[in-house]
C-alpha cells in the first residue's frame, strides 16, 4: 500500500471523527493531510506530463531517424515546442519550408564564389596509420572496426581520417542488427544452449552449457569442436542439420519460370537430421542415406521432423535424452497426448517419427515392440474411428448455385468467381484432391483442346511428385467431356450447360492468358501477385468458399467444418449412385483398392425412405 492510500484512509477516518463530534485538532490534522495529498497529487501529474513529454519525444527521435532529413532540420524540430495530436505541430511545415529556401539560397550562394581545390584523398598505408577513436558527440554509439578490413575513409580540409568505429548516429542500425540475431540464434537458445549477443559478438556465459556432471553438453566459439557441428552430450553423435534437397532448375516444361508452384517442386529437408545420423554410423555414404530417406514423401518427412520436435522438447523437459530414452517413456509421453484427446492417427504418427530417429530396442525398432503395437490396439479400442455417412454439404444446393449470379453469365462476371467455379468444377468432375488440381499445367503438353471444343486433356506437371508413387498414380490424365453441348434441343439443356467444365475452363485459360506469368493452370488474380502461381492452400480456400458462398446464396446456414478434400467423397459418391463402376471410380481417384472407398469415402448422399415409410408405400 503506497503513501497516498494510507493518506487517503486516514483521511476518511479523520472525517468520520468530525462527523462524529468535531473538534479543532481534528480539523488541523485533516487540513494538513489534504494538503499532502494535493502535493502529491501535483507531483504526480507532474511526473505524468514529463513521462509523456518524454515518451512524445521519443517518438520524435525514431521518426527522424528514419527520415531522410538533414541533420540542421532535426535539430530544429526536436526543439519545437509539444502541441497534442500531432508530433511536430502546425510551425514544422513552415520550419521545412523556410530552412529549404535557406538552404537553396546558401547553395546559389555557393555557386557565384570561388571554391578551393578539393584535398587529396589518401589511401591506407601512404604515409599515415590508423588514428585513435574520434570523438562521439550527442551520445553516439561507436562499434569497433577491424583494422584488417577495408577502413571507412573521412577527410577535413587539409587532413585524411580513417575510422576504426562505426558511427551509427541516431538511427535504429544496433537495435535491428541485434534482433536479426537473435531470431539467427534462437534454434540454440531453445536446445538450452545460452547465448548472448550484440550486434555481431557473441559469448557464452561460464558453464551455461554443461549438464549435471560437469561436462559440456553444447560447444559455441571457441569451444567448437574440430568438426564444426554442435555437440549434445558425451555420448549422442553431432548433431546435423537436415540436408536440403534443391530442385535442379526451373520446371521441366515452363519456359517462362516455373509451371508449379513453388510448394510443389520448392527444395525438401531429406529427412530427419537424428536418423541421418544414424544411418551414417552405419557405415552407409551421404548419397546412400539421402536415397534411404528420400523412400518418405516430403510432407511425411516434414511431418515426421515436426513430431520429433515435440518429442525432443519433451524430453528436454524431463532431462532425458529423446534418442536412447526407455520405452516406458516413451509410452508415457503418448499416453499424455492421449490424454489432451489426440486422435489414435495422431499419436500413429507420433510412434513412427520417434521409431524413426530412437535406437533400437532389443534388436527392433520402437514401433515394432510389442509393447508399442499393444498400446496403439488399446487406443484404437479406447477411441474408436467414427466415420460419418452423411456429406456436411449437399451437391445439389451448390450446382443450383452456380447456374446464378454472381457465377454466370461467365462471359461478363469477376475473376474471382470464375476462378472459384472452375475449381470447384474441376474438383468434382475429375474426383482429384488439391494436391493433383494444382499440378495441372496449361502448357502445350499438358493441356490439349479437342477440335471443335469436344473435350480438354489435361496433365499434370512432369515435375509434380504424389505422394503415392505407383504407375498408376504418375502422369495421371483427366479427360473432360463438354456438359450439354450444343445445340440445344431444350431450355433446360441450355440451363445445364453453364455447368459445363470445358465451357468454364476455357474460358478461363482465355481471361488470364493475358498476365498468366506461370504455365501453371491456376493463377492468383489479386493485385498484388496477378498472374503468379496460385499455392495450394488457397486453391484449397476457393473450393471451400464456393460451396459456402453457394449456401449463403441459398439462404441456408453454411456447413460446420467443410474442407476442400470432401469433394472427392462427395463427387465418388454421387458417381457410384449414377451407376459408374467402381473400378472407374477408383482409377480416377487414384485409389489402388475399392476398399479405401468403402472406408473413407463412400457417403449417403440420397436420404433413403425409412423403415416405416417402405412398408407404408408397399
Amino acid at each position: 500500500m503506497n503513501t497516498t492510500s494510507v493518506l487517503t484512509l486516514y483521511q476518511m477516518e479523520l472525517i468520520d471523527d468530525l462527523s462524529a463530534a468535531p473538534a479543532q485538532e481534528v480539523v488541523e490534522e485533516l487540513r494538513k493531510v489534504s494538503e499532502i495529498l494535493v502535493h502529491l497529487a501535483r507531483g504526480a501529474a507532474h511526473s505524468s506530463g514529463r513521462s509523456i513529454a518524454s515518451l512524445w519525444m521519443a517518438r520524435r527521435h525514431l521518426w527522424l531517424a528514419q527520415s531522410k532529413l538533414p541533420e540542421p532540420d532535426r535539430n530544429t524540430l526536436m526543439k519545437l515546442p509539444l502541441t497534442p495530436g500531432f508530433t511536430f505541430g502546425p510551425g514544422a511545415v513552415d520550419m521545412l519550408r523556410r530552412a529549404k529556401e535557406s538552404r537553396e539560397s546558401k547553395r546559389e550562394w555557393e555557386q557565384l564564389m570561388p571554391r578551393p581545390p578539393p584535398p587529396k584523398r589518401q589511401q591506407p598505408g601512404w604515409g599515415y596509420t590508423h588514428n585513435p577513436t574520434l570523438p562521439s558527440s550527442r551520445g553516439r554509439p561507436n562499434m569497433p572496426v577491424n583494422v584488417q578490413r577495408q577502413p571507412v575513409h573521412a577527410s577535413a580540409t587539409d587532413r585524411a581520417f580513417e575510422f576504426n568505429v562505426l558511427p551509427f548516429g541516431l538511427s535504429l542500425s544496433p537495435r535491428t542488427f541485434t534482433k536479426c540475431m537473435d531470431a539467427a540464434l534462437s534454434p540454440l537458445r531453445q536446445k538450452g544452449i545460452r547465448v548472448l549477443n550484440y550486434l555481431d559478438d557473441c559469448t557464452q556465459p561460464h558453464g551455461a552449457g554443461e549438464d549435471k556432471e560437469g561436462e559440456p553438453e553444447c560447444s559455441v566459439g571457441g569451444s567448437t569442436p574440430p568438426s564444426g557441428d554442435l555437440v549434445c552430450g558425451s555420448s549422442d553423435p553431432p548433431f546435423r542439420q537436415a540436408v536440403a534437397n534443391p530442385a535442379e532448375g526451373g520446371s521441366i516444361v515452363s519456359s517462362r519460370g516455373g509451371a508449379v508452384a513453388p510448394d510443389t517442386i520448392r527444395s525438401q529437408s531429406v529427412g530427419l537430421a537424428v536418423e541421418r545420423d544414424t544411418l551414417l554410423a552405419q557405415g552407409l555414404s551421404i548419397a546412400v542415406v539421402k536415397t534411404l530417406q528420400c523412400a518418405r514423401a516430403p510432407s511425411t518427412r516434414a511431418l515426421y521432423s515436426y513430431r520429433w520436435e515435440v518429442f525432443k522438447t519433451w524430453c528436454e523437459q524431463r532431462h532425458e535424452c529423446p534418442r536412447s530414452c526407455p520405452l516406458s517413456s516413451v509410452l508415457e509421453f503418448l499416453q499424455e497426448r492421449l490424454d489432451q484427446g489426440k486422435s489414435p492417427s495422431t499419436l500413429k504418427v507420433f510412434l513412427a517419427a520417434i521409431s524413426a530417429c530412437h535406437e533400437r530396442v532389443d534388436g527392433k525398432a520402437l514401433g515394432a515392440n510389442p509393447l508399442s503395437i499393444q498400446f496403439i490396439k488399446g487406443v484404437q479400442r479406447l477411441r474408436p474411428r467414427r466415420l460419418t455417412s452423411v456429406p456436411a454439404w449437399q451437391l445439389n444446393v451448390v450446382l443450383d448455385a452456380l447456374l446464378k449470379p454472381p457465377f454466370e453469365p461467365i462471359a461478363n462476371i469477376d475473376l474471382k468467381w470464375l476462378s472459384q467455379k472452375v475449381a470447384f468444377l474441376l474438383a468434382i468432375t475429375s474426383a482429384k484432391h488439391v494436391g493433383e488440381l494444382h499440378a495441372l499445367s496449361v502448357h502445350a503438353d499438358c493441356f490439349r483442346v479437342n477440335p471443335e471444343e469436344a473435350g480438354v486433356v489435361l496433365r499434370p506437371n512432369p515435375a509434380f511428385m504424389p505422394k503415392v508413387l505407383s504407375v498408376q498414380n504418375l502422369n495421371q490424365v483427366i479427360v473432360l467431356d463438354p456438359f450439354h453441348p450444343p445445340p440445344f434441343e431444350s431450355e433446360e439443356d441450355r440451363t445445364l450447360h453453364t455447368l459445363c467444365p470445358v465451357r468454364a475452363l476455357l474460358c478461363y485459360v482465355d481471361r488470364t492468358k493475358s498476365f498468366r506469368l506461370t504455365d501453371q493452370l491456376f493463377v492468383c488474380h489479386g493485385a498484388g501477385q496477378r498472374g503468379k502461381a496460385l499455392s495450394k492452400q488457397r486453391l484449397s480456400h476457393w473450393v471451400v468458399d464456393t460451396i459456402e458462398q453457394a449456401y449463403q446464396l441459398s439462404g441456408l446456414p453454411s456447413p460446420v467444418a467443410t474442407v476442400a478434400r470432401s469433394t472427392q467423397g462427395v463427387a465418388t459418391s454421387w458417381a457410384l449412385l449414377k451407376g459408374v463402376p467402381l473400378q472407374d471410380i477408383c482409377q480416377a481417384a487414384c485409389w489402388s483398392s475399392p476398399l479405401t472407398f468403402a472406408r473413407f469415402y463412400n457417403l449417403n448422399v440420397v436420404s433413403p425412405l425409412s423403415f416405416g415409410n417402405a412398408v407404408l408405400s408397399s
